[in-house]
């Protein structure tokens, strides 16, 4: 194999991931946050928090993947993480109609309606495999 598409292939390929899963989480979160806080959230807002919560997620699983050698630990952390990550930016990031913080509990939900929908979807590729 060529050096210059091994470099691309470790490289490259994990950043297009990140931003592609970015603005699919994006979309997402847009929708539970109208769903379950009743706020709109800006598009390119919520892009940015979900490609911050899924390289804190990716880098916490591979992390203890590499440190534990199993992978059911590290689907654990890493999902706690993500969760975790999620509902605090979301408290910061996202405002309501009067430019206030939407708080931590509002910012739960939010988190709490993307896990959901991740293990959905998760049972639906699992299953299907």
């Amino acid at each position: 194999m060529d050096m210059s598409l091994k470099l691309a292939i470790y490289f490259i390929a994990p950043v297009i991931l990140a931003l592609v899963a970015g603005v699919i989480g994006g979309t997402f979160l847009c929708i539970a946050a109208r769903i379950t806080a009743k706020v709109d959230v800006d598009f390119h807002i919520a892009t940015n928090v979900m490609t911050v919560v899924v390289l804190a997620g990716t880098g916490v699983t591979v992390l203890v993947r590499w440190l534990a050698g199993s992978w059911l630990p590290a689907t654990i952390v890493g999902s706690f993480v993500a969760f975790v990550s999620c509902a605090t930016i979301s408290s910061i990031v996202i405002k309501n109609p009067d430019s206030q913080p939407v708080g931590l509990f509002k910012a739960t939900l939010i988190s709490s309606a993307l896990a959901s929908l991740g293990v959905a979807i998760g049972l639906l590729i699992w299953s299907a495999t």
